[in-house]
């Protein structure tokens, strides 16, 4: 599955097909990821710089296509789940090599799409708890709200969970790549080496070109020398 990444100052829009893009961007393909990134940064502070994907008329009412995070919390959550994925998918080549792994980027978007429903249905949770919570005292449902608590509390859990494991993830590519590069330099000096192991690496040659230049040099600096001090 595809998965657009677009964000915006106030908000950051996960979909599965391209959103409507209102001003200049790029698309930056990291496998199964796709990020809008604009050409100007000021564009973001817009307030519809990107807009969901219309449903076409075929497609399920019951299909979603998109998971709008408007809250700042959930915006950072989703930026540090991409600076994982990006440093994941840059080292997945090396990866591959190493131990076999195939391509994380399906797995990595499929994941990000279910993090973006979590941290969508709770910016919606949160919205209604803090309008029951601006009721006047005693006005606002009390189950409703301990509801909404109880539920804001869950969906945080399980976003935390996600990222936990995305980091953990991203953790261990970095000090994988590390080790790799050890390894690399170490093999790469023991080959830049293996003319000091034999056994007799042959008599080195003397500067008999060096030596007889700067002997005539002297020879010559000597002689004008003495001819400059009569």
């Amino acid at each position: 599955m595809t998965v657009y990444v677009a964000e915006a100052a106030y908000f950051t829009l996960i979909s599965r097909r391209a959103p409507a893009v209102n001003v200049p961007c790029d698309l930056v393909r990291l496998g199964s990821i796709v990020v809008l990134r604009l050409h100007d940064e000021s564009h973001a502070a817009l307030p519809n710089p990107f807009a969901p994907p219309a449903s076409r008329f075929w497609e399920r009412r019951r299909d979603v296509l998109f998971h709008l995070v408007p809250d700042a919390d959930g915006c950072a959550t989703l930026h540090r789940f991409l600076e994982a994925t990006v440093l994941i998918l840059d080292h997945a080549p090396m990866l591959h090599q190493h131990v076999g792994l195939d391509d994380p980027s399906p797995a990595l978007s499929g994941t990000l799409w279910e993090l973006s429903a979590v941290l969508a249905e709770r910016a919606h949770v949160q919205s209604v708890l803090d309008d029951l919570t601006a009721l006047p005292p005693g006005a606002g449902p009390a189950d409703r709200m301990m509801a909404s608590q109880a539920r804001v509390a869950e969906l945080t859990g399980v976003a935390d969970s996600y990222m936990e494991q995305i980091e953990a993830l991203a953790s261990g590519v970095r000090d994988f790549a590390e080790q790799q590069a050890v390894a690399d330099r170490y093999r790469s000096a023991l080959r830049n080496s293996e003319f000091l192991a034999e056994a007799d690496p042959g008599p080195v040659a003397a500067p008999s070109g060096a030596a007889e230049l700067t002997e005539r040099m002297t020879a010559v600096l000597d002689a004008y020398r003495d001819l400059t001090e009569r």
